[in-house]
């Protein structure tokens, strides 16, 4: 049967490599196939992970030597970026025993990395609204003092400026033409406010989850639901735990 395995390895035959030892119950060799050939195949460790969630105890595996593979398996997962840790989840809930606390470190993690980036979008926020005191200052200054606009290009067009031309306190200006209806904000600016004001009232719906979401785990007989719930209704964002 090594032989088998000789073969597949030389042939680069990774999957079929882990497959061997998986339907040979050397579940120690999957993982060990991982690290070995994992840099030059990442979805080896998506199959290792689904392998072990199949596991039952009919299977020659202790409990102990799984849990300590599901942490092998899902720390390579994390740290390569390979899955969203809703995917994780999702996987590890096939499993009929496998208990929460296993994976619960890297639950935390990926919150704690949303609260990592709730925290810089609440600094964006702050510069944000210095930025609208800084133009409120800036309108009442106008209110009592002129203002010379030295822009002689069109920010859209590029082409010199010509009457009739709009101006705005971002000191963008544009033919009228060019803006056509769009006169009442400035189009190079407008899509950095609009993302800022979104980022503004996510914040509090984030801290707020992230709250909820201690609490729901604290209180839950089933972390893994628990967690998949939160991170599937898109409280936590998306992608890979980063």
């Amino acid at each position: 049967e090594d032989g088998l395995a000789h073969l597949y390895e030389k042939q680069g035959a990774h999957t079929a490599l882990l497959h061997f030892y998986a339907h040979r119950q050397r579940h120690a060799e999957v993982v060990a196939t991982c690290k070995r050939f994992g840099g030059v195949q990442p979805s080896l460790w998506h199959t290792a992970l689904t392998h072990l969630a199949s596991l039952t105890s009919a299977d020659a595996i202790d409990t102990s030597e799984l849990h300590t593979l599901v942490r092998e398996v899902v720390g390579a997962i994390e740290r390569e970026r390979l899955l969203p840790p809703l995917a994780v989840l999702h996987i590890l809930t096939q499993h009929p025993t496998l208990p929460f606390a296993v994976v619960r470190d890297f639950v935390v993690r990926g919150v704690e990395h949303d609260v990592a980036l709730h925290e810089e979008a609440t600094r964006e926020g702050a510069r944000f609204e210095e930025d609208v005191r800084r133009m409120s200052a800036e309108v009442e200054e106008l209110s009592t003092e002129a203002r010379v606009f030295q822009v002689s290009k069109c920010a859209l067009c590029h082409h010199p400026l010509e009457l009739p031309t709009v101006h705005f306190l971002c000191q963008h200006s544009f033919h009228q033409g060019c803006l056509g209806d769009h006169d009442g904000e400035c189009p190079s600016c407008a899509p950095q406010h609009t993302m800022a004001l979104r980022r503004r009232q996510q914040q509090q719906q984030r801290a707020n989850a992230h709250d909820d979401f201690y609490k729901a785990l604290e209180l839950s007989t089933d972390g893994f639901t628990t967690a998949a719930g939160f991170f599937g209704c898109g409280m936590f964002g998306s992608g890979a735990s980063s």
